[in-house]
């Protein structure tokens, strides 16, 4: 608790260190003489405060603490120290070593490998079982027994089937003891109790009561009824004497009993085999719940449960050799669901017509609907609309898309309202008069649809034709006197700045014989030998 451990959970714990270990006794060197009681001394930071006060533990408390806690303890530990911790694992139930790098860096994988190492085996211990002879027979994987109590290697849902055989060594000193014996798994919660009462001196094989018991009833009249069992007389035996040597041997008819060849076990443990035939036994004794089958192989308690009760009572279904075997009309693994489709239907049909009816409950199949009845769907507002909008037409008083006969047979909960409800979808189409008809649907408590339609429909205004044609040759006019002002004024601009250009050459215009600013100067000149010497400008 301190620790903050759940109950059920697995409890790992880390030891580390490049060196040996104190033993209890160490601490009387430093003068610590008080021994170590096993329990938490922690401070509210979770250090332990004792260090100073108490010896070291020994081995055997760090292994029972170890086993009454269901502690799985690992021991990360360097090369030079591997060959003292590995001398732990046996006294230690649980316990796991790996080797630590000198620089520690594989402590993380090292955690991680026996982690998986210690959740893939399982190994089962007997408590408290001095003076008692215990013997463990195990099937790991598969039909072959072995003798062990040890399983390793197992994977996820791999079943281990642990078989306890015990017996007594020798009488207690008087006469009788009670014992409770625990069997459990290394590192888990589980615990198996056993409670023993040993008598070694009972008053029903006394030679009183083998005088009276002397060819019993329950032995057929073969044998003698001793202390619950049958002493047969020669030749007869089997758990009632009602077999004869020499027509069968006991062996011949023990082989009978066994349903796995590769075993020994007669009647899977579960019963006692009389003559080739196995008696079952009680599941738990006192509860009248035997194991069934020709082998014992059946456990009627292995059925699942619904409401408490095997296979949800006699009511639904009874168990038969494991599995449920339900009655009409209710079906599944623990007979928990009814065939009954009543809550599933919706608008008068299973799961609205997009999906089925199983153990009560709607599965959608049509992926475009979601719902406890499939009645939401993704995108079908505009498809349930047109479905709805004949029945919206019926109120009009211009008939819609549906006569009046089929009005009144096919839209018996249509109903007209001054304003539709707004928390549905809301809906609208046309009449004949192209005017607005706003609707609604929606499942009433019955889960049957009913559609509301707005008594007074929404009208357009008729547009005025005069108006507009009026208005459009309007409109034609004024842009076309729009275009010629435009035109006119640009051109008008246009002459006006040429127009200023020219004066403005006028005013500048110099006509002396020297220069004319209109006279543009000649690009060359040659002078003409034959025409007196004199120079002609060409241009």
């Amino acid at each position: 608790g301190q620790i903050g451990w759940r109950t059920g959970s697995r409890r790992l714990l880390l030891f580390s260190t490049d060196s040996g270990f104190h033993y209890a006794g160490d601490g009387k060197l430093g003068g610590i003489l008080q021994a170590n009681d096993g329990n938490c001394h922690l401070d509210s930071n979770g250090m332990y405060t004792d260090s100073s006060n108490k010896d070291y533990p020994s081995l055997s408390q760090i292994a029972v603490k170890a086993k009454e806690n269901n502690v799985n303890l690992v021991f990360a530990v360097t090369d030079e120290q591997k060959d003292i911790y590995h001398k732990l694992i046996p006294l230690i139930a649980g316990s796991e070593i790996g080797v630590l790098d000198s620089d520690s860096q594989n402590i993380v994988k090292l955690v991680r490998d026996n982690y998986l190492a210690i959740i893939s085996k399982v190994e089962l211990i007997v408590e408290n079982s001095d003076n008692m002879e215990v013997k463990i027979r195990t099937k790991c994987k598969g039909t072959i027994e072995k003798e062990t109590n040890r399983c390793e290697n197992l994977s996820l849902a791999d079943q281990v089937v642990f078989s306890v055989t015990l017996g007594v060594k020798s009488c207690p000193p008087k006469g009788q003891e009670m014992k409770t014996i625990k069997i459990k798994p290394v590192g888990l919660h589980d615990t198996l109790t056993v409670n023993v009462r040993i008598k070694c001196q009972c008053d029903c094989d006394s030679d009183q009561k083998m005088m009276e018991n002397k060819n019993h009833a329950n032995c057929n009249g073969n044998g003698t009824f001793v202390c619950g069992m049958c002493v047969c007389n020669e030749p007869y035996f089997g758990v009632k004497c009602d077999c004869v040597k020499g027509e069968v041997t006991p062996p011949e008819k023990d082989r009978e009993c066994i349903q796995d060849k590769s075993t020994t076990t007669l009647c899977n443990g579960r019963g006692e085999c009389s003559c080739g035939r196995c008696l079952c036994r009680e599941t738990q004794k006192g509860t009248n719940n035997y194991y069934t089958g020709k082998y014992c192989e059946c456990d009627d308690t292995k059925c699942s449960y619904y409401g408490g009760l095997i296979c949800g009572g006699l009511s639904r279904g009874q168990c038969i050799c494991g599995v449920c075997n339900c009655n009409s009309g209710f079906t599944g693994d623990s007979c928990g669901c009814s065939t009954d489709k009543s809550p599933c239907m919706y608008n008068d049909l299973e799961c609205n017509g997009a999906g089925v009816c199983e153990c009560g409950k709607c599965k959608c199949t049509n992926p475009k609907y979601f719902g406890s009845h499939c009645q939401e769907c993704e995108g079908c507002d505009q498809e349930k609309c047109r479905a709805h909008q004949g029945c919206a037409l019926c109120n009009r008083v211009t008939p819609g898309v549906l006569t009046q006969e089929q009005c009144k047979t096919e839209c018996p909960r249509t109903t007209a309202v001054n304003t539709i409800r707004k928390d549905t979808t809301r809906c609208e189409t046309l009449d004949k008069e192209d005017c607005f008809v706003y609707f609604t649907y929606f499942y009433d408590a019955d889960n049957n649809i009913r559609v509301e339609v707005q008594r007074e429909p929404v009208c357009p205004t008729k547009p005025n034709v005069g108006a507009i044609v009026g208005g459009v040759l309007a409109a034609i006019l004024l842009i076309g006197i729009g275009i010629l002002i435009a035109w006119k004024v640009l051109i008008t601009l246009k002459d006006r700045r040429e127009y200023f250009a020219f004066l403005k050459s006028l005013e500048n215009a110099k006509w002396e014989t020297a220069y004319n600013p209109l006279y543009k100067p000649a690009t060359s000149t040659f002078n003409n030998p034959t025409f007196g010497q004199k120079s002609h400008p060409v241009t």
